[in-house]
């Protein structure tokens, strides 16, 4: 449908570059709990200052990315008179292994209560948005201009890559959107949806993961791929034949993996025009971004970790709900867990347990597996909480 056809990087150096500076999506809970007052609530309160909580959503985001003209490494330096003013939306956002002494003092005591006085935290990377300078960051121009236009500064350019660029997505685009608008059924609309998203996903295919599969029933040739340098693991499904699983020992690296690394970084920089260009000149600092990841008034929000957090809102003047729990099966947030769990999820640092039937695959024979695992929890290490309420984005001046 575009009528194009995508050079591949052929420099080893380029493609590494490239790689290094992918980064996905944002999750964060910048602040965990809000209540709205307001002339649209049942118990609004006049006496009370007016608040209303606002939910925006961008639509089809990768897909707007995609649409735009389609990287530079540099070192950045968060200037500390912009740390109040950025402090729930970080520009820059980078992977980062919290360690245990990093967190406040609030979260390691919350840690310590939760798993243990002698439990080890697992240190993990997650992208993480910060105050923090940033050495050797990898970014697309466009994001670069927007960080230096809202204030940050560039110390070093360490490499540039010059490409040309167009709207060639533009057209397929328009006309999955165009479907999925005409779309009178939820299959219609979710098939549409994937014709952009796939696109995305192949421009981010890992080749480096592929790997070779062999079914072993000869013990002779057992013994030879497992003697490979390029052996990575066996499953063994009977006493008459083994699972065998090498790395590739030659990778064509040919996917235009350029493509997804900006449609990532332009998603990230539409974002954050649209909360410092739109919404911070319209409402000033009164402004809180809650989260990250409808046109009907939110009455209470209450966000215990990113991607876990319940929201109360009026519809046709009746309350309703909206939950999400990462890790717990969607049936289970909705038969298991209430509002009411959430909020004494963050205001006494108690935890739910929650049962569920998952169908899995073991030495692929399928088997139904019900299990219990501890569901809500108050713990995040994303921010500096310094109590259960406020917090401050890591590399702010004030920790």
């Amino acid at each position: 449908m575009s009528g194009v056809s995508l050079e591949l990087i052929t420099d080893p150096f380029i493609y590494n570059l490239v790689e290094l500076g992918t980064r996905g999506g944002i999750a964060s809970i910048n602040q965990k709990y809000a209540k709205a007052n307001n002339k649209y609530m049942k118990d609004f309160d006049p006496s009370k200052p007016s608040s209303h909580i606002l939910y925006t959503d961008c639509e089809n985001l990768y897909g707007a990315a995609m649409m735009q003209p389609l990287p530079t490494e540099v070192d950045l330096e968060y200037p500390p008179e912009l740390h109040d003013h950025h402090n729930c939306y970080p520009l820059a956002p980078t992977h980062k292994k919290v360690k245990m002494e990093e967190l406040s003092s609030y979260s390691q005591n919350l840690w310590k209560d939760l798993n243990g006085e002698n439990a080890s935290k697992v240190v993990t990377k997650k992208l993480i948005p910060t105050l923090e300078n940033k050495d050797h960051y990898i970014l697309h121009y466009r994001n670069l201009q927007l960080y230096l236009e809202l204030g940050m500064k560039v110390t070093k350019i360490h490499q540039i890559v010059e490409f040309h660029q167009s709207r060639w997505l533009k057209t397929y685009i328009d006309f999955n959107s165009q479907k999925r608008k005409e779309a009178n059924n939820v299959f219609e609309k979710e098939f549409y949806k994937l014709m952009n998203n796939s696109v995305f996903g192949k421009t981010m295919e890992d080749i480096r993961r592929h790997r070779n599969v062999k079914l072993m029933t000869d013990q002779k040739k057992l013994v030879k791929y497992t003697s490979k340098p390029s052996f990575d693991h066996f499953q063994i499904f009977n006493q008459h034949l083994v699972g065998i699983e090498n790395k590739k020992v030659n990778i064509l690296l040919n996917k235009p993996i350029y493509v997804g690394q900006a449609i990532l970084d332009i998603s990230k920089a539409l974002m954050y025009e649209f909360h410092y260009k739109i919404m911070k000149p319209m409402y000033g600092e009164d402004i809180r971004l809650l989260f990250t990841d409808t046109g009907v008034p939110i009455k209470e929000f209450i966000g215990l970790r990113p991607k876990m957090y319940s929201l109360i809102y009026d519809d046709d003047n009746t309350e309703q709900e909206k939950k999400t729990a990462k890790g717990i099966k969607k049936c289970a947030v909705k038969k298991q867990l209430k509002h009411a769990n959430y909020k004494e999820c963050l205001f006494q640092n108690a935890t739910t347990m929650n049962s569920m039937k998952l169908i899995k695959s073991q030495n692929y024979e399928l088997f139904v597996n019900h299990i219990v695992k501890k569901g809500l929890s108050n713990f995040d290490e994303k921010r500096f909480w310094t109590n259960h309420i406020k917090s401050y984005a890591y590399g702010h001046f004030k920790i």
